[in-house]
């Protein structure tokens, strides 16, 4: 069984012409079926990007690493394919603060 893009699912139930769709194509390219090689290594960028997620997790009194500390990890490391989508749609780590502090 081949291995599918991490927003395939997603994609599908979505429209084409949301603002993330579009975001996204434009960095990555649009999604295929093609495997991805099980031996790929976490780079140094998603290192640092789960060590952020878990400070926010340990900042929040979690005791996991939930989506929005991956998103709040993704905004504070200040790099990558992810933080410039984010920047793109003009999501800075205020307006995720914001966010997330009016959810609780």
């Amino acid at each position: 069984m081949a291995c599918r893009h991490p927003l395939s699912r997603r994609r599908r139930r979505d429209t084409q012409g949301t603002a993330l769709s579009r975001a996204i194509d434009g960095r990555i390219g649009t999604i295929t079926d093609a495997p991805l090689p099980y031996d790929t290594p976490f780079t140094q960028l998603a290192l640092s990007t789960l060590e952020h997620a878990l400070r926010e997790s340990l900042r929040a009194n979690g005791s996991s690493i939930e989506t929005i500390h991956m998103v709040f990890g993704l905004i504070t490391t200040g790099s990558g394919i992810a933080h410039a989508v984010l920047v793109t749609l003009a999501i800075s780590y205020e307006r995720l603060r914001a966010a997330a502090e009016s959810l609780d």
